[in-house]
């Protein structure tokens, strides 16, 4: 018994470490550094820079594009797949031009046929004239209940300046109304010139990639 005893006071004794605590992120301290918070700063810096130089060479590019479309019919189904540059699309400049034309002279004796197609299609400025034009023309148009009608034959468009084009619609307008009691039909030959821009804000004026910004109509009697 006494050996035992013995045995266990000389028995040695291993000494182990306590791992310390885990120390807690100071936010004070860690910004407290001087050389810590220079280095933050220059990272910080250049992160800013790099982002504003990709910022500024992505518009550059976008800036450097050219307005490409592709055509699709009034219920939104696509004819030509392939985007093209916006003066290359012929088929999209006869396609405004013609509507352009139809909603300015297609008319009852009170108004026009597709008023919302002709605010579609014409800026302020050209739906400002276009509501003169009408105004000047309603007497007879009311006195006589004329409807006219327009049939195009030729429509010639060139560009005259960047995203600028101009149109040239020929054609007949066919009137019926009534005179003296009695209905009558007549005929005029007009031309239509029409200025077409690029449309500036695509989401506000319901996604026409072009716009009448002026035109100028005149009549000619059948026998001239």
């Amino acid at each position: 018994m006494t050996q035992d005893i013995e045995s266990l006071r000389k028995s040695p004794v291993v000494h182990e470490l306590m791992p310390d605590p885990p120390r807690r992120l100071n936010a004070a301290q860690f910004f407290a550094h001087k050389d810590r918070l220079a280095r933050l700063c220059i990272v910080a810096l250049l992160a800013s820079l790099l982002c504003n130089g990709l910022q500024i060479a992505a518009l550059v590019g976008y800036l450097q594009q050219k307005d490409n479309v592709t055509v699709v019919d009034d219920e939104g189904v696509v004819k030509m797949g392939t985007p093209k540059p916006l003066a290359q699309a012929k088929e999209l400049h006869q396609r405004i031009a013609f509507e352009a034309t139809e909603s300015l002279l297609l008319r009852n004796p009170r108004d026009f046929d597709a008023p919302e197609l002709l605010q579609a299609l014409f800026s302020r400025q050209a739906m400002n004239r276009a509501s003169a034009m009408k105004a000047a023309e309603a007497r007879q148009f009311d006195e006589l209940q004329i409807e006219q009608k327009p049939l195009i034959t030729r429509i010639d468009i060139r560009q005259s300046a960047p995203g600028e084009f101009r149109a040239k619609v020929t054609g007949e307008l066919s009137r019926a109304g009534v005179l003296n009691e009695k209905p009558f039909t007549d005929a005029l030959h007009f031309t239509l010139d029409l200025v077409m821009r690029r449309n500036p804000d695509l989401l506000r004026n319901r996604v026409q990639p072009l716009k009448i910004f002026d035109f100028t109509l005149n009549y000619e009697t059948r026998d001239n």
